[in-house]
């Protein structure tokens, strides 16, 4: 049976949503920056780069789609997040490859 986290680390995984959150919108940057750092000291790399993930995407099409022009700017990124895609696979292949 999977084990409920305890309440401190609830806690801290809340506090660091909220702080990226605000920092997210007070500059319409800095929500991985922020909340990553935070979350691996309190629950681990491996379990905070999946929980930063979702809201991170969500937030960056929610700020895209909030200045207007969505299709120019996919269109304008499309090769950048194409890119990217290798990087992850060789970070996620490093993270279970390393020994926390």
């Amino acid at each position: 049976m999977i084990e409920a986290p305890a309440a401190e680390t609830l806690a801290a995984v809340a506090a660091a949503f909220l702080l990226a959150a605000f920092v997210k919108g007070a500059t319409g940057l800095g929500f991985s920056t922020c909340a990553l750092p935070l979350l691996a000291l309190s629950i681990g790399i491996r379990e905070a780069l999946p929980l930063v993930l979702a809201p991170s995407i969500a937030s960056n099409l929610l700020v895209m789609r909030g200045a207007g022009h969505f299709r120019e700017t996919v269109g304008r990124f499309w090769p950048l997040c194409l890119a990217v895609l290798p990087g992850i696979a060789l970070g996620v292949m490093l993270l279970v490859w390393v020994d926390p």
